[in-house]
C-alpha cells in the first residue's frame, strides 16, 4: 500500500451545497462531536487511570481494603498500566483511521471511519514514516507561501519557518507512534483478546542486564506468544511508570494533533477551500516575540469571509435507532433466579 493524497476535497460543486447536503451536514456534525467530546474523553480516561496507579503505589493505599494481599495489588497496578498503554494505542488507531479517511471525499469521512480495519492502520504507520514533506503539508492543508500575493517576502519567510516547524513535528510524531505500536502492539492485542498474559512477575534472571538499577523498568507484563515453546520463549513488556509516561505523552500530542487536523478541514470548508497558514506551532517556536506577533497579524489578515460562522452548526435530523430488544434482555427474569443470584461454589480435590 502507498499513501494517497490527503488534500481535502468535496463531492459537492460548491461549499454552500456541501453544508446544505445531508452527507455534508452529517460529516460536520460528526467532526464537531469528535472534537468536543470523543478524543478528549479518552485522554481524561487515561488521566483517571494514572490517578489510580498513583493511589495503589502508596504505602497506605485505599486499595488495601479491596486487595489485602500485596501480590494482588501489584497485579492490579500492572493492569492499570496496561490500560493506559492500551488507551494510547487506541488513540493511535483513531489518528491513523482519520488520516486514511482524508484521502477520500470529505462527505465520505464517517463511513470510511466505520469501515476501517486494523491491517490498514498497520500499513498506514508502516508507510507514513517514509513519506516526503509534501504529504505532511497536504495533511495540514498548508498553502504554498510563494503563491500568497497579498504579503511581503519577509512575512512569507515567517510562514515558511512555522510550516517547516510543524512538518518536522509531524514527522517525529508519526515516527515515535510507529515505534510505540511496534513495541506495545502485541501486548495490546493479547490483552484485548484475553490470550495468555502473566502480570505477577518478579525480576526474571534472563532480563537484559541493561535494565539493572531501574526498578520501574523491571515491572513487566509477560505474554506467552510462541506456539511451540510458550513458557520458554515469552515476550516481555515494560509497564512501569516510565512506560506509562511515554504512552501518556504520545497520547496528549496525538489527540491535540488530530483535533488540529479536523479543525483545519472544517475551516477549509468554512473558508471555501482557501488554504491558510498554521495557527499553532509545536515544539520551541522558531520565531522571536516580535516576528511571532507579525506572523499572527499576517495570518489574520489572510482570513476571507467565511461561508459559515464558527462553530459550524449542522442541521442534523434526529438519530433513529432501536434498543427494545436490549432493554428486554437487561430486564429479563433470568437475572433474578438462582443461576445468577447465588455465588458460584468452588471445590478442589485435596492433594
Amino acid at each position: 500500500m502507498s499513501l494517497g493524497n490527503p488534500s481535502p476535497k468535496i463531492r459537492a460543486s460548491m461549499f454552500s451545497e456541501f453544508f446544505d447536503s445531508t452527507e455534508g451536514n452529517e460529516t460536520v456534525a460528526f467532526m464537531n462531536e469528535f472534537i468536543i467530546f470523543n478524543h478528549m474523553a479518552r485522554a481524561d480516561y487515561s488521566r483517571v487511570i494514572r490517578e489510580l496507579i498513583h493511589e495503589i503505589r502508596k504505602e497506605k493505599s485505599a486499595f488495601e481494603r479491596l486487595f489485602a494481599e500485596k501480590g494482588k495489588r501489584i497485579v492490579m497496578k500492572r493492569l492499570f498500566e496496561i490500560e493506559v498503554i492500551s488507551s494510547a494505542l487506541m488513540s493511535s488507531e483513531e489518528l491513523g483511521a482519520f488520516c486514511i479517511s482524508f484521502e477520500d471525499f470529505l462527505e465520505d469521512l464517517p463511513k470510511i471511519l466505520v469501515g476501517y480495519g486494523t491491517s490498514r492502520i498497520n500499513e498506514f504507520y508502516r508507510d507514513v514514516v517514509n513519506v516526503d514533506d509534501e504529504y505532511f503539508k497536504d495533511l495540514w492543508i498548508f498553502p504554498d507561501p510563494n503563491s500568497i500575493m497579498e504579503i511581503e517576502d519577509y512575512e512569507r519567510g515567517l510562514i515558511k519557518a512555522i510550516q517547516s516547524q510543524n512538518v518536522e513535528f509531524t514527522r517525529n510524531l508519526f515516527h515515535e507512534v510507529a515505534k510505540f505500536r511496534q513495541f506495545y502492539g502485541r501486548l495490546y492485542n493479547k490483552y484485548k483478546h484475553s490470550f495468555p498474559l502473566f502480570l505477577r512477575w518478579g525480576q526474571p534472571k534472563y532480563v537484559s542486564t541493561g535494565l539493572k538499577g531501574d526498578e520501574e523498568c523491571l515491572e513487566l507484563a509477560v505474554v506467552f506468544d510462541d506456539p511451540h515453546h510458550p513458557l520458554r520463549n515469552p515476550k516481555m513488556f515494560i509497564v512501569g511508570q516510565h512506560a506509562v509516561k511515554r504512552a501518556t505523552t504520545l497520547q496528549v500530542y496525538m489527540s491535540h494533533f488530530l483535533e488540529m487536523l479536523l479543525r483545519r478541514r472544517l475551516n477549509w470548508a468554512r473558508f471555501e477551500g482557501k488554504r491558510l497558514p498554521p495557527t499553532v506551532v509545536y515544539g520551541r517556536n522558531p520565531l522571536e516575540k516580535q516576528d511571532w506577533e507579525i506572523y499572527q497579524a499576517t495570518v489574520k489578515s489572510l482570513l476571507p469571509t467565511p461561508v459559515r460562522n464558527w462553530p459550524i452548526q449542522a442541521k442534523l435530523s434526529p438519530i433513529s435507532g432501536d434498543v427494545t430488544e436490549l432493554h428486554e434482555w437487561i430486564h429479563e427474569d433470568i437475572w433474578k433466579d438462582h443461576w445468577f443470584k447465588a455465588k458460584p461454589d468452588r471445590f478442589f480435590y485435596a492433594t
